[in-house]
């Protein structure tokens, strides 16, 4: 059998860590092989990462715990550009579709509908291939 698993991006905003699973996919590494091996949540330290593997999207956590997740079907990219959303507001334009952006530690995350140049979020997560 073939775990295959999206990349993820974690990042820092407002007290909260929004993670994303995103294009390209892996077919190995630490997190893959936990879940092949074990078939387990549990078998994750951190739900952060693991959480997104598993189930995609875009998801916001406060401390550990998830506290939102949406199927955004489309782009991203971390840029240094300004950004007046809210977190409450990224929320409401991801959940709608609509392009979204916000401001992190690490740059402004921007959430797109089209994009050249940017990661193709991946909303599905975890994949199993039987051989």
């Amino acid at each position: 059998m073939r775990v295959i698993v999206p990349r993820v991006t974690v990042l820092n905003s407002e007290g909260y860590r929004v993670s994303i699973a995103h294009y390209p996919l892996q077919d190995s590494g630490e997190w893959v092989d936990r879940i092949r091996n074990t078939m387990r949540i549990s078998s994750c330290d951190s739900p952060i990462p693991c959480y997104s593997l598993i189930y995609g999207g875009i998801i916001l956590f406060q401390g550990d715990r998830p506290v939102w997740r949406g199927e955004y079907n489309g782009y991203f990219s971390i840029t240094n550009s300004l950004c007046k959303d809210s977190l409450d507001q990224f929320v409401a334009k991801v959940d709608r579709g609509e392009d979204a952006c916000l401001k992190t530690e690490e740059g402004t995350l921007t959430i797109l509908g089209q994009c050249q140049s940017c990661y193709k979020v991946d909303p599905i997560g975890l994949r199993m291939i039987v051989d």
